[in-house]
């Protein structure tokens, strides 16, 4: 790979053609993009158009977050049960199948799962969507392409430390809940 293949609104377009030779420089890599309308962006991201980088605007997760798929299997009792269990057998004929989840964090009693679900598509790699509740805050998290078995879980739990740091620091500087 020599060139960094994004995705973008285009709002970001004029920021990474500033960066583009000073990337080159620095990396020894290009950078190449698409940038449109939030709209088309959404599009794009739901047809799972490739690329290396993704800048997820204000606008575009809000138009993401609008189609409420993920909130919506979370009112689904049987959608949340089986997707965050640890593991369940299915009697098949004289026999029984096991599944086990492949996301620990279902296991960990420190986490608050209300629903999720891990896969891999040959657009996105391995990837983990989970809803769950991070100090008192229903978050939705969509992690794509991850290189490794455990980075999905990993980036997770990363997240989940930096919005508790994050959150700590607000409140210690004096700020009411956001």
């Amino acid at each position: 790979m020599d060139t960094v293949n994004i995705l973008s609104g285009g709002a970001a377009q004029g920021l990474v053609r500033g960066l583009t030779e000073a990337f080159r420089a620095v990396t020894g890599f290009a950078i190449d993009g698409e940038f449109s309308a939030v709209g088309a962006m959404a599009d794009k991201l739901r047809a799972g158009a490739p690329a290396d980088l993704v800048i997820l605007t204000q606008a575009l997760v809000a138009r993401l977050a609008e189609e409420k798929l993920v909130v919506a299997a979370s009112r689904d009792p049987t959608i949340r049960e089986f997707s965050t269990d640890r593991r369940y057998a299915v009697a098949v004929g004289r026999r029984k199948i096991e599944f086990r989840n492949t996301n620990s964090l279902v296991g960990n009693p420190t986490w608050d799962i209300v629903v999720q679900k891990t896969g891999y598509i040959s657009e996105a790699g391995k990837c983990l969507v989970m809803q769950a509740v991070i100090d008192d805050r229903t978050v939705v998290m969509v992690l794509l392409n991850s290189y490794g078995r455990y980075t999905r879980v990993a980036d997770a739990v990363r997240i989940r430390r930096w919005m508790e740091a994050k959150l700590a620091e607000h409140t210690a500087a004096g700020h009411s809940k956001i």
